[in-house]
């Protein structure tokens, strides 16, 4: 298992506008799986520019490329707005989700935990992999809310077209 690290993904202003844009956007209350959210927020079904940005950058060629993922893969990308006391359960990602990432807007005291431990919940902060059905996954109760955005590459099997850049 291989999970990356990156900082300083998006522009400040973006994660600002992003956290202004989605202020009225309610909150997960998510108790155990991502699918127990019936208020999920897929960014490019919004029409705030904060949103286009991101879904612009990640589903260009040029990121594709730096993430090493076939340019003709799907992208999810979801704004995750996490109340506090939400969790998952450990789990692996589905097959159909080539790549995984997760930046974080807010700073969080709970963040996403793998077999060796947790990842740092920072602001502009993220971890990603390249999912090989090795990345065991979960979120302990979050004692704050937090803001993040998910980014899934997904290959040619993934069902939900809707759902996608």
């Amino acid at each position: 298992m291989i999970v990356n690290f990156e900082n300083d993904i998006l522009p400040d202003y973006i994660i600002n506008d992003i956290l202004k844009d989605s202020n009225n956007m309610p909150w997960s209350g998510m108790g155990g799986k991502k699918t127990d959210n019936p208020n999920r927020i897929w960014m490019h079904q919004y029409d705030f520019k904060s949103f286009k940005y991101v879904c612009d950058l990640f589903t260009s060629n040029e990121y594709k490329n730096k993430y090493q993922v076939p340019l003709t893969s799907g992208c999810r990308i979801e704004l995750s707005k996490d109340q506090e006391g939400c969790y998952l359960q450990p789990h692996y990602d589905d097959p159909d989700k080539i790549f995984t990432m997760q930046i974080y807007l807010t700073d969080s005291s709970v963040a996403t935990w793998f077999d060796n431990g947790p990842v740092i919940g920072k602001k502009n902060h993220a971890w990603w992999f390249h999912n090989t059905g090795t990345e065991l996954h979960g979120l302990k109760p979050l004692k704050e809310n937090r803001v993040t955005i998910i980014i899934n590459y997904v290959n040619d099997k993934w069902l939900d077209k809707s759902v996608l850049a």
